[in-house]
């Protein structure tokens, strides 16, 4: 593989490593709301309080807090209600796979990581080849 073939293919290696990575922050962020949704929930089921419930960015209502039921939108718009510890078990199922879908593109990173040590490994070896042909 000459120098150009090499250097399309490592930037080629280098977006797709961009994506996965912007794919893994949005994961994570999801995780972390959705892991701190989870904490202020079960805070929630034992002791029923006065929250602020928001109606739209920065925009909040004052709402108390009913012990047994939530409404969760399910799709579509739609809206059910649930029982507490079903969105308890919802949100740990979801948790549960972006913890799956985490791992899944830590490894994506790592390939392609290993990838571009390779491309650059070969255009270290062309390097040498052509000093020393001079």
């Amino acid at each position: 593989m000459n120098d150009q073939e090499l250097f399309m293919q490592a930037q080629q290696i280098n977006q797709e490593m961009q994506r996965v990575v912007q794919h893994r922050k949005a994961i994570e962020d999801e995780f972390n709301q959705s892991s701190n949704f989870l904490d202020q929930l079960s805070g929630l089921s034992e002791n029923p309080e006065k929250i602020l419930a928001p109606l739209s960015h920065g925009i909040y209502v004052p709402s108390i807090t009913e012990k047994k039921n939530l409404i969760v939108q399910v799709g579509a718009g739609i809206l059910v209600e649930r029982k507490m510890s079903e969105v308890k078990e919802l949100l740990e199922r979801n948790l549960s796979q972006l913890q799956k879908a985490n791992l899944q593109l830590q490894a994506q990173e790592e390939f392609y990581t290993q990838q571009l040590q390779h491309l650059l490994s070969l255009a270290e070896k062309n390097q040498e080849a052509v000093q020393s042909e001079n």
